[in-house]
């Protein structure tokens, strides 16, 4: 069931099937898929409660618009489902938005942070020096920052501030790849909070622009690295699957639901057609 759902919400999250398009019928789906209707229902039964697909007994099923009604749990899958030229973007955007809250994190530290609260950062600050200097895994750092935040998050006394910035941790914390470029140089970590918590003691609002400054370069490189180390591989990886389907040669595992001859295709004016007569929206 888990693997039938990866490969439908893939489609959707790829724009394979757009919002308000109705997916085709249980019985079409389940052939097309490779699995019984019993799996498929499970699967669309998942789909809908993460708000990609509105399944009601008795209609069509039908793709919601995901982009106005999801949450940020779609924000991991989006970044795991989509090409590299897609994923580039989210995750440019969603460092971004970190970039925004880490300065909201720090002049409300500011505001209202006291020399006890601020002791404990610093003690979450050493023990992840000691990680690094014992040679901790990229896991283990990782961890280890967050204990870092979150003791900085404590030190606001913010009950809001959190529910924003956990489900963005959460994210970047689900992506390997992230963390191997975040952590590519691990000495750089502590000092940069240690910065952070220089600048909060001495209450110094001036110098927040410089942090965030230095975090948007950091974000640069780290996508830079990314793009290095990553995403050229896998755009080459792409192409060549590419050059093997203009070339007739059947891909590895099949194509996903939503292309090829068996689940049509968008005409140019955006329309889907299906081989030979079209299913009805819809119809078991």
């Amino acid at each position: 069931m888990d693997a039938c759902a990866a490969r439908l919400r893939r489609a959707i999250l790829n724009k394979e099937f757009m919002p308000g398009d109705r997916l085709p019928s249980e019985r079409v789906m389940a052939k097309q898929l490779g699995v019984n209707r019993t799996t498929l229902r499970g699967a669309l039964g998942k789909l809908a409660s993460t708000r990609l697909l509105s399944v009601k007994q008795g209609s069509p099923t039908v793709v919601r618009d995901w982009r106005r009604e999801g949450g940020p749990d779609l924000v991991g899958m989006l970044i795991g489902a989509v090409d590299t030229r897609h994923t580039r973007r989210a995750l440019g955007e969603l460092l971004l938005l970190r970039r925004c809250l880490a300065q909201a994190l720090i002049l409300q530290a500011i505001r209202e942070s006291t020399p006890a609260r601020l002791g404990d950062v610093e003690l979450q600050i050493d023990a992840l020096e000691a990680k690094i200097r014992e040679g901790a895994s990229v896991e283990a750092l990782a961890e280890a920052e967050l204990e870092v935040i979150a003791a900085l998050v404590e030190s606001t006394r913010s009950d809001v501030l959190p529910l924003f910035l956990n489900p963005i941790l959460q994210i970047l914390r689900a992506l390997p790849q992230f963390a191997s470029a975040l952590y590519r140089e691990p000495a750089v970590t502590p000092q940069s909070w240690r910065a952070v918590l220089a600048i909060v003691r001495e209450q110094d609002v001036q110098a927040v622009p410089r942090v965030m400054d230095f975090l948007e370069a950091h974000d640069k490189a780290t996508l830079e690295w990314l793009e290095e180390r990553h995403w050229r591989k896998a755009d080459t990886q792409r192409g060549a699957v590419q050059g093997d389907a203009k070339a007739g040669r059947p891909p590895g595992k099949g194509a996903e639901p939503g292309k090829g001859a068996e689940q049509g295709k968008r005409t140019e004016q955006g329309k889907r057609t299906e081989p030979g007569k079209r299913t009805e929206p819809g119809r078991q």
